[in-house]
């Protein structure tokens, strides 16, 4: 089952299981499936759609005032995007990861995702002090 997980920002960690709805809304409005507490966040700012028949979820901008950026490029208007297996999607200041598993094995990625950001950072200031 595909998850959504909130990698940065005000809520980072919370997770999303998308299931078989054939439309979820991601956004700050409490009627959201996902409600996301960050203040660049629009109402209503991401639409993800399950396509039952190609057992695949597509993203797109459900009409943000900020934009939605798909692994850093920028969705147009009425653009749908296949979501891939670790694919980042940012909206305002959150960065949520696509992950085709449960909200354990999320979990587990997320660990492992800032796993490697700690052991970046130890490098980059590394980097610094020798240069």
């Amino acid at each position: 089952m595909a998850t959504l997980l909130i990698v940065e920002g005000p809520a980072s960690g919370r997770s999303f299981a998308l299931g078989y709805h054939p439309k979820v809304l991601v956004g700050r409005d409490e009627y959201c499936s996902f409600q996301v507490t960050d203040d660049q966040v629009s109402r209503r700012h991401l639409q993800i759609r399950h396509a039952e028949s190609e057992l695949r979820h597509y993203a797109r901008d459900a009409g943000s005032a900020n934009g939605v950026y798909l692994n850093d490029e920028r969705l147009a208007d009425a653009e749908e995007r296949v979501l891939k297996e670790g694919d980042m999607i940012r909206i305002g200041q959150t960065v949520i990861m696509y992950h085709l598993g449960d909200s354990a094995a999320a979990e587990s990625a997320l660990k492992g995702l800032r796993a490697k950001g700690e052991r970046r950072r130890g490098t980059i200031a590394m980097d610094e002090r020798e240069g």
